[in-house]
């Protein structure tokens, strides 16, 4: 399962990267630039899961079994999110300044 979900995630960042090319490359930059606060904004809401506490979560589903998840499995996908688009927003910083288009941090 773990395998499967950063192979969907890196195709994600793949998909970012290709859109943020393909509009810079239409001349499209506020497109470009609504993509790539998109992208900025997931690595946001992931940095703030792989920096938060982990805790493990209790419940007991309808037919009363008692359900576990420790949520430091769910920092260590975060991080391997991260570690993921932290080169596609390198490379798309790279796209904009070829195209002339600075981005201010």
């Amino acid at each position: 399962m773990v395998k499967n979900v950063l192979a969907n995630f890196q195709k994600e960042c793949d998909d970012y990267l290709a859109i943020i090319s393909q509009e810079l490359g239409k001349g499209n930059f506020k497109e470009a630039l609504q993509w790539f606060h998109d992208m900025m904004t997931v690595y946001s809401e992931w940095l703030v899961v792989a920096k938060g506490p982990g805790v493990i979560i209790t419940a007991n589903d309808p037919n009363g079994q008692r359900i576990v998840i420790d949520t430091n499995r769910t920092k260590e996908l975060a991080r391997a999110r991260l570690n993921m688009l932290h080169p596609v927003i390198e490379k798309s910083r790279d796209l904009f300044k070829k195209y002339g288009v600075h981005i201010q941090e």
